[in-house]
């Protein structure tokens, strides 16, 4: 089993993550995000079963699609999300540059290994902008591999202009491609 397959099993289902979506920190990204949305094609990456792309899509209208690195998360999202697409992509960079008006990525970077990589993957999927949440201090959840300043994320992003504003628990960052 694949480490994402293992958080989705032993974290996310077991705990039953998709019913803390309706606390009010978690509602604050999902109103952030959808109103800094723009154009009419959106991503949520690292959707995992695809409730917090349903959360999104029922704020701002438009295509709204799930990515996850895990096969079964997606499996799971499609069933329990019929109305919405979900893709499975094991690495970013394999779908279509610009393929998203918006991309929005919340609560993945301080998981991810390579988070560099992982971030320029992210800015050439998104045709106009790219909306980042992240915690800005520890949060008790498996998995996080770093804690980011304000200033450690604008360099992940480095040249492009990016706002970064601190909300309760996260760093909310907006990132317009030019």
């Amino acid at each position: 089993m694949s480490e994402a397959e293992d958080w989705i099993i032993n974290h996310y289902v077991r705990k039953q993550i998709w019913k803390k979506l309706g606390q009010p920190h978690h509602q604050i990204r999902f109103d952030w995000g959808a109103k800094n949305a723009i154009g009419e094609t959106f991503a949520d990456i690292g959707c995992v079963l695809g409730d917090g792309t349903s959360e999104l899509a029922r704020r701002k209208p438009g295509k709204w699609t799930g990515v996850d690195v895990s096969e079964r998360g997606i499996a799971m999202a499609t069933e329990k999300h019929p109305e919405l697409t979900f893709l499975c992509a094991k690495d970013l960079n394999q779908l279509p540059v610009g393929m998203f008006d918006t991309v929005f990525c919340s609560e993945v970077l301080e998981h991810v290994e390579y988070d560099m990589a992982y971030a320029k993957s992210l800015l050439r999927l998104a045709k106009k902008r790219l909306l980042i949440t992240t915690p800005h201090r520890y949060v008790n959840d498996p998995g996080h591999l770093r804690i980011y300043t304000d200033v450690g994320l604008r360099r992940l992003f480095e040249p492009a202009a990016i706002t970064i504003e601190k909300v309760e628990r996260y760093w909310f960052a907006i990132v317009d491609k030019a």
